[in-house]
């Protein structure tokens, strides 16, 4: 497995995270969003909490956003109002609308501390010594909302580095108390295997709380222009990621696939209200999206520069919404429809749209010429600095 990373080395669990000094313990990150809450559907009936004790000053959701264990919290519906907090876990069937034991929630949501990279997609393999965080059986539209789900329920617990669902069954994400092969061998991470076959959507992933004062340091004292203050501003960088279920990226021809990495990133960045140059494919090319394959279907993978009134939760809630959903599928279809008699119609499309923060690439002349890749006054104090030590 270290020969997959360019530095032949495996990432350490949480070795992005802060550390907390005084107790040895992982801090709190200052980034955190809400992924899933009652009050947006979620039912958010999650087993294996632990009733806590709220400081004075504090709310049963401002400690678990202060507490970076801290997945879900809820509260209660009782004289009380109790809070109760899971610890380094995700919970357990919190899509399960009827419990043995019945429990009235004033609300309940799913929190994700700092921010999550995805280092490898596990899609179509078994990674084994997961455990299983709900079942098939809850959601109708598993491509739609179910990988969606088992995603957040794995992001949102900072103890969990692989998830995977499984159209059969269900949802299964790494927990601390047991955890996964490290570093991953072959032993783990099977091919071929009758679970594999049946796994939808999956991800090996890091868990990193940006700091930003180094930064803060290098541009202390500049002048900085507006548009890189935009550049810089953190939570303005997303990764994206559609899949196309029932569009196979083989049959595609190259003019169907140009056309689809164009006009998909229509489709993006008029549904975000963004212009084309707010978009990039992987190669930081602008306007486009790159396409690949993702087991029988399609997948599109861009990179979003957003201003900072757009937030990844709004992103987040256009690009899941009907509105988005029903134009990839007009796209797919006006440019991958049947051209000729002998050609099979499309089947069924299935959308699974997602977002995460992460950093833009470069353009591609940046890519070719990284030294240039700074800002110009960065450059000309360098060169000052050149010439008095020539003189």
């Amino acid at each position: 497995s270290e020969l997959a990373f360019p530095s032949h080395r495996v990432p350490e669990k949480l070795e992005c995270w802060p550390r907390n000094p005084t107790g040895g313990l992982y801090g709190s990150c200052h980034e955190s969003v809400i992924l899933e809450e009652t009050s947006r559907g979620w039912p958010g009936m999650c087993s294996g909490l632990q009733e806590v004790v709220v400081p004075s000053g504090e709310t049963c959701e401002s400690y678990c956003r202060n507490e970076v264990s801290c997945a879900v919290y809820q509260v209660v519906n009782d004289s009380s109002k109790s809070c109760f907090h899971s610890r380094l876990t995700g919970g357990s069937d919190c899509y399960m609308r009827v419990l043995r034991k019945p429990v009235r929630l004033l609300e309940a949501k799913r929190i994700m501390h700092g921010r999550v990279r995805v280092l490898a997609d596990t899609t179509g393999f078994e990674i084994l010594g997961l455990q299983r965080a709900f079942d098939e059986n809850y959601f109708l539209n598993v491509t739609r909302d179910a990988v969606p789900a088992c995603r957040s329920h794995c992001y949102s617990n900072i103890g969990c580095q692989w998830w995977q669902y499984s159209r059969a069954y269900g949802c299964f994400v790494e927990e601390p108390k047991h955890p996964v092969e490290w570093p991953m061998t072959q032993a783990s991470w099977k091919s071929g295997t009758e679970f594999g076959a049946t796994v939808i959507g999956g991800e090996y992933i890091q868990h990193l709380c940006p700091r930003l004062t180094s930064l803060h340091a290098a541009l202390r004292g500049l002048e900085v222009r507006s548009e890189d203050a935009q550049q810089f501003a953190p939570g303005t960088t997303l990764q994206g990621r559609v899949v196309v279920h029932g569009l196979f990226y083989g049959r595609l021809t190259s003019k169907q696939k140009t056309s689809l990495a164009s006009n998909y990133a229509q489709d993006i960045t008029a549904a975000i209200g963004i212009g084309m140059t707010g978009i990039r494919n992987a190669q930081g090319l602008q306007g486009r999206v790159t396409l690949g394959q993702d087991a029988t279907s399609t997948d599109a993978t861009f990179f979003l520069n957003l201003p900072q009134k757009t937030s990844e939760a709004d992103v987040r809630h256009v690009l899941s919404g009907q509105s988005f959903i029903r134009s990839v599928v007009r796209t797919t279809r006006s440019i991958v429809g049947s051209s000729s008699k002998t050609e099979q119609p499309l089947p069924k499309l299935e959308i699974v749209p997602s977002v995460m923060q992460t950093t833009l690439p470069p353009t591609r002349w940046q890519s070719r010429w990284r030294v240039l890749d700074v800002p110009w006054y960065v450059v000309v104090l360098l060169g000052i600095a050149l010439f008095f030590l020539v003189v």
